[in-house]
């Protein structure tokens, strides 16, 4: 009951976020990672570029992030319990095995995706930002959505507690701050590929807006207008990213096109 329910909702999902994205790398790069059915050596020009501005905030690849996180999903869809425990170490060894990667690079990856006890609860440890711990506050750094792993330590002991349906939200969630350009970032590598995918974003954005426009005939309908014959914009005007004209009002309706998807 479970395996079909859950069939039919990643179905769904996967239907809605390619209807939602208006590039459609960002649909082949989720694939991709959560799968893993491609080598390295045969990712796109873009994906490496990824990988490589990951690897220079986070310390790792988005690649090897995803990775770590759909076995985590996958332990729990073996399991028959939807919330989960385990000794850290032996965490750490099953992914490890799974992965045939380095045991170190697993616990530090693992490491990247916890939240641990603290002894001031509004006071997130060094680098997050002091708002990173506010719940009404969106694309926090220092968030369960970011952090879908808990540790809880007792003695010498530590165990891992997590929920395999909301690893998969969390993959899914940082995958999409990445592909659209909505991740707080501080490496320059990642705030340049961020503002690519801003402007790449806003573009097909403002394309959409103009050709739905411009299916009305009595309108007339242009993108990225500077000037008027040879009266051109003030600079504190920029451009308008679409300018309509209503040929029977003699009305014209510069637009600003904005897009959060």
């Amino acid at each position: 009951m479970f395996t079909k329910a859950r069939a039919q909702y990643l179905d769904a999902f996967a239907a809605g976020r390619l209807a939602r994205s208006t590039r459609r790398f960002a649909y082949d790069v989720e694939e991709m990672m959560a799968r893993g059915t491609r080598e390295p050596s045969e990712k796109p020009d873009w994906a490496v570029r990824l990988d490589e501005a990951a690897i220079a905030e986070f310390g790792y690849s988005l690649t090897d992030i995803g990775k770590v996180m759909m076995q985590a999903v996958r332990i729990g869809q073996d399991s028959e319990s939807e919330f989960l425990s385990l000794d850290l170490e032996d965490f750490h060894s099953q992914i490890a095995t799974n992965l045939d990667y380095p045991t170190k690079e697993i616990a530090a990856i693992v490491e990247l995706l916890s939240l641990n006890e603290r002894p001031d609860f509004l006071t997130p440890p060094s680098p997050h930002a002091k708002w990173s711990v506010l719940p009404w506050r969106f694309n926090r750094s220092y968030s369960y959505l970011r952090r879908p792993f808990l540790l809880r330590r007792s003695g010498t002991k530590t165990d891992v507690l997590w929920g395999f349906r909301h690893v998969y939200d969390a993959w899914t969630n940082l995958l999409s701050l990445t592909l659209n350009g909505r991740l707080e970032c501080k490496s320059p590598e990642m705030r340049e590929l961020m503002g690519e995918a801003n402007d790449e974003s806003g573009e097909a954005f403002n394309q959409l807006v103009a050709a739905e426009l411009a299916k009305n005939q009595e309108l007339i309908v242009d993108k990225k207008v500077k000037r008027f014959g040879t009266h051109r914009l003030p600079p504190e005007f920029g451009d308008f990213d679409v300018l309509v004209i209503e040929t029977r009002r003699k009305r014209a309706t510069p637009i600003e096109c904005k897009t959060y998807l």
